[in-house]
């Protein structure tokens, strides 16, 4: 997917994707790093399973911005994206879902049995200082500060969303949360607004969720 040249070991395929995707974002005037070491660390300490899903997930990731990329489109059309990546991994949306989103969201899919984040948008990037590896290879509480009370909060409309028996869109009325970097020279400080959670099916069944944010960097 580069001129650069890349071994098929799972760290090569890892170097491989993450490089093209920040070609890409980079190429959309932001400036983002892939990892900050050749020998990427965590992604290393993560089980073959782990490893697998992770490189899948950044190949999908890959091939959505090249496709979005290819058509014409810019990575910040946020919507044309989103579609991009629900075609690639099989998934569908309601039209009137689809609608509600706008190109200064902040959107981010989770899907599995483990909700694993699976794509973010282009506005995620413009608010992060980490790299590739970290966002792909780390959890989210070794990476991010969140007050308690904000986090149960969250998690409690997600798991009232989940238990829906007929699955439909959930409008978020929460205060805006600040959340802060723990483990990077900028500690950016973003605070941020979830507005909406949205249905992901595989045909009929649920397989997932998208969440809408807009987000802004205070520090």
């Amino acid at each position: 997917m580069t001129p650069e040249k890349y071994d098929n070991t799972p760290q090569g395929l890892f170097r491989k994707y993450s490089n093209f995707i920040t070609e890409m974002i980079q190429s959309e005037g932001l400036l983002f790093r892939p990892y900050s070491r050749t020998t990427l660390p965590y992604f290393s300490l993560l089980s073959e399973a782990d490893q697998r899903a992770v490189l899948i997930n950044l190949k999908n990731y890959a091939e959505t911005c090249l496709a979005v990329n290819a058509q014409g489109h810019s990575l910040k059309e946020t919507r044309y994206m989103v579609q991009e990546c629900l075609r690639f991994n099989g998934f569908q949306m309601r039209p009137s879902d689809l609608e509600l989103i706008e190109d200064d969201h902040v959107v981010e899919i989770y899907g599995g049995s483990e909700h694993q984040q699976l794509f973010r948008s282009f506005g995620f990037f413009l608010h992060s200082s980490y790299t590739l590896e970290d966002l792909y290879c780390r959890k989210w509480y070794h990476l991010y500060d969140r007050v308690a009370d904000d986090q149960i909060l969250v998690a409690e409309k997600v798991h009232d969303f989940l238990m829906q028996k007929d699955p439909a869109p959930l409008k978020l009325m929460l205060p805006e949360q600040k959340i802060v970097e723990k483990d990077t020279l900028e500690r950016l400080e973003c605070h941020s607004s979830f507005e909406y959670l949205l249905p992901v099916f595989k045909g009929a069944e649920l397989a997932g969720f998208m969440t809408l944010l807009k987000t802004r960097i205070v520090t």
